[in-house]
C-alpha cells in the first residue's frame, strides 16, 4: 500500500512540474500561430488563438500580446474582446504619447469613436502607486538620466567608468529584488516608459547589467533568474534572447547553461536595410546550425527562425505599403545590424555577418 501511494506522489509531482512548464510554452505556441495567421491575412483564426492563449495564461499575458489582440479584435469587429484588452493595457499604464502612437491614430469613423469611449472610462495605470513599481522606475529614469548626461558630455560617448559602475549596482539591486520578491512581470509594474512594446519596466535595467563590465569580464548575475521567469509568464522569451544576446561576440563564453538548458549565442537573427528601398535583408546560416538554433529556441518558446524570416518579411512589406498590417508588432526580438545603400552591399554584409560562430 505504502508503495502505491508513493508511487502515486510520485506521479502527481511529475505531472505537476511537467505541467509548470508546458503552460508557458503552450501560450507561446499560440501566441505564435496567432501571429502566423496575421502574416497569412486570417484575422478570425488570429483572434481565436489569441482567446485561446489568453486562457492558457489569464493572469499575466504580455503587454505586446495584448495589444496585437487590442488591434486584432477591432479588424475582426469583435468589440467586446477588443475592450477588454484595451483596459488590460491601460491599468499597466500607458504615456500619453503612446496613446497617441499606439491606439488613437491607428482608428479613425465609429471605430475611433469606441475607442475614445474605452479610454474615457477605463482607468489608466491603476499601479503607478505600486512601492516596486515605483522604485524600478526610478532606477530606469536614473539610468537613462546618466547615459544622457555622459553622452552629451562626451560626443555622444557615453560608456565610462561611473556608467559601468552604475549598471553593475543596478544588477546586484535587480537581484536583491527578484530574490526578495520573485520576477515581477508586466502586470506588476508595467512596461519601460509606459510604452506596450517596451518589455518591463526593469528591461533595460536588466540588459544594462548583463553586458561585459568596464574590464571586458562578462556578467551573468540575472541571467538564471530571469530564465526561470520565462517558465512562469513573467519574463518573455523575446526580451530573455536579447538579453543573452547581448553577450554574442563578447569577451567570455556565450552560452547559457541551466540544469538540462544549454542556450548558445546568437539565439536570433539580425538584419540589414536598405536604406533607399526600405527593404529588410535577414540573416541564414548552415542547415545544421539553423536545426541547432530552432531547438534551443523551442526551449523557451520561440518560434522557428523561418517563421521568425516570414514576420520580417510580412511586417516590412505592411510597412512598405502602409496598410493597415503595419500596425501589428510581429518582430520586436530582431535586431538591425547596418543599414546599407544597395541590394548587393546588403547581401554581402549579411553573408559576412552570418559567418560568425556561435559561442
Amino acid at each position: 500500500m505504502k508503495r502505491i501511494l508513493l508511487f502515486i506522489a510520485c506521479f502527481l509531482l511529475i505531472q505537476h512540474g511537467g505541467f509548470a512548464r508546458k503552460g508557458p510554452l503552450d501560450y507561446y505556441k499560440t501566441i505564435n500561430r496567432a501571429e502566423l495567421a496575421i502574416c497569412s491575412k486570417d484575422l478570425p483564426a488570429a483572434s481565436k488563438y489569441y482567446r485561446r492563449a489568453f486562457k492558457i495564461n489569464p493572469e499575466k499575458p504580455f503587454s505586446r500580446d495584448l495589444l496585437n489582440a487590442f488591434y486584432c479584435a477591432m479588424d475582426v469587429k469583435q468589440y467586446n474582446d477588443a475592450g477588454q484588452y484595451l483596459k488590460r493595457l491601460l491599468s499597466r499604464g500607458v504615456e500619453s504619447g503612446a496613446l497617441k502612437f499606439f491606439i488613437l491614430k491607428k482608428f479613425s469613423g465609429t471605430d475611433l469613436d469606441s475607442v475614445s469611449h474605452w479610454l474615457a472610462v477605463f482607468p489608466n495605470d491603476t499601479i503607478k502607486a505600486d512601492y516596486l513599481s515605483k522604485l524600478i522606475r526610478h532606477m530606469h529614469n536614473t539610468d537613462q538620466e546618466t547615459r544622457r548626461y555622459f553622452s552629451k558630455k562626451n560626443d555622444g560617448k557615453y560608456m565610462v567608468d561611473s556608467v559601468y559602475d552604475m549598471d553593475e549596482r543596478n544588477g546586484r539591486r535587480l537581484f536583491s529584488i527578484f530574490n526578495k520578491n520573485g520576477v515581477p512581470n508586466e502586470e506588476k509594474v508595467g512596461s519601460v516608459d509606459f510604452r506596450p512594446l517596451g518589455g518591463p519596466s526593469y528591461e533595460l535595467l536588466a540588459i544594462h547589467a548583463s553586458g561585459p563590465d568596464k574590464n571586458g569580464k562578462d556578467i551573468r548575475l540575472l541571467d538564471t533568474l530571469l530564465f526561470k521567469a520565462v517558465l512562469t509568464y513573467d519574463y518573455s522569451p523575446l526580451s530573455f534572447s536579447k538579453l543573452i544576446n547581448r553577450s554574442a561576440f563578447k569577451n567570455g563564453d556565450g552560452a547559457f547553461r541551466y540544469g538540462n538548458y544549454q542556450l548558445h549565442v546568437p539565439l536570433t537573427i539580425n538584419c540589414i536595410i536598405v536604406e533607399e528601398t526600405g527593404k529588410v535583408y535577414p540573416q541564414y546560416f548552415s542547415a545544421a546550425r539553423e536545426r541547432e538554433m530552432d531547438r534551443e529556441r523551442a526551449l523557451i518558446g520561440l518560434e522557428t527562425l523561418a517563421e521568425l524570416r516570414r514576420k520580417v518579411d510580412f511586417s516590412t512589406q505592411a510597412e512598405l505599403a502602409n496598410n493597415g498590417y503595419a500596425r501589428y508588432s510581429l518582430v520586436t526580438g530582431v535586431g538591425v545590424y547596418s543599414v546599407a545603400e544597395t541590394a548587393e552591399q546588403a547581401k554581402a554584409e549579411i553573408a559576412e555577418f552570418s559567418k560568425h560562430k556561435r559561442q
